[in-house]
């Protein structure tokens, strides 16, 4: 159904030495940043798709729309040219799609697709619902629909980061009578409801994506009570916060629906991104901290394993760059703790 064309769609405090730390404070902090996604290229391509479908004819939703504009407004302040569509037919979503892809067929593009509205699977594969959707039998949904599956093929260029955040598979508070509803648009409500009570699928991507869903898969996710849909509320919140990872920043959004929902909704993710990607980018002092913070770590678990080499040579790395008394307490007692072993 999308026709796609993708042709080339492609780390500190030395105790005895001032200026050793500096050095290597500079090279690793330099590494690190050429290694981190959002650096790989000086001035990589942001593009964003964002589309809210809410004026459906057998079940509106009364969020969507705020939704992909709030989007739009913090995806255009963190520099991404935005196409914002709403209350879009098949046909658009297509053309939609098929030009996004296009405009990404360049390497280290960052592309990020977002989608707010009604979704359903059938048989282990998600369905996007545009406003035109008429199937009233599970048989029609693939032709009246966008597979989620095939948005995903056409996006994935090598090179290319790719982020496709889902806030579907909503239940309106407000809308929960069929009492409004008859013929046809009753026979879809009853279609739909039946399969968005399913949840959304788990899915993976190729190598350099992000897969953000609102709820976990199997389950249905809230369309809110207020201006905007309960997870989205709350990634419109976190989503420009400076020096977070994405991973930091969907933790955030998970923590707070979470509590909110009462333990009800739980957001997922599923990522195969192969470095560290920010929307904005930590700065030199803040990236050391989270270098130091990560080492440690990493040297905890290899001791645990026995890997007291590798773990040695992490707290090398961390002293040069500590930069606080905290820091070279813990590496201290990380050395202990190796000697002790090795006498052992």
């Amino acid at each position: 159904m999308l026709n796609c064309c993708r042709s080339s769609l492609g780390v500190r405090r030395s105790l005895k030495n001032q200026s050793f730390r500096q050095a290597a404070a500079f090279t690793i902090c330099f590494i690190l940043l050429l290694s981190s996604g959002s650096w790989a290229s000086a001035n990589p391509l942001r593009l964003a798709l964002l589309i809210g479908n809410a004026n459906y004819a057998f079940a509106p939703l009364r969020n969507p729309i705020n939704d992909v504009r709030g989007m739009a407004h913090e995806l255009q302040k963190l520099n991404f040219n935005v196409t914002e569509l709403e209350n879009v037919s098949q046909a658009g979503m297509i053309e939609a799609i098929q030009r996004l892809a296009a405009h990404a067929n360049t390497e280290n593009s960052i592309v990020v697709f977002y989608y707010a509205g009604h979704a359903v699977q059938m048989e282990g594969k998600n369905y996007l619902l545009p406003v035109s959707f008429r199937a009233s039998s599970e048989a029609g949904v693939p032709a009246q629909s966008l597979c989620l599956d095939e948005i995903l093929s056409c996006l994935e260029i090598k090179g290319n980061t790719n982020i496709l955040i889902l806030d579907a598979c909503r239940v309106n508070p407000y809308d929960a009578s069929t009492a409004n509803y008859s013929g046809s648009n009753r026979a879809i409500r009853g279609l739909t409801i039946k399969m968005r009570n399913k949840g959304l699928a788990p899915m993976k991507g190729a190598s350099g994506t992000f897969i953000a869903f609102s709820t976990s898969p199997g389950q249905p996710a809230s369309d809110g009570e207020a201006t905007h849909g309960l997870y989205t509320q709350y990634l419109l919140r976190y989503l420009a916060g400076p020096g977070l990872s994405i991973e930091e920043i969907f933790k955030k959004v998970r923590v707070a629906v979470l509590k909110e929902s009462r333990q009800q909704q739980i957001p997922w993710e599923r990522s195969s991104l192969l470095n560290d990607f920010y929307f904005i980018p930590p700065s030199k002092d803040e990236l050391t901290k989270k270098s130091v913070r990560d080492l440690l770590q990493e040297a905890r678990i290899d001791i645990s394993a026995g890997r007291y080499g590798v773990a040695y040579k992490r707290l090398k790395i961390a002293n040069a760059m500590s930069a606080t008394d905290d820091e070279i307490q813990q590496i201290q007692k990380q050395m202990e703790k190796i000697k002790k072993e090795l006498r052992e």
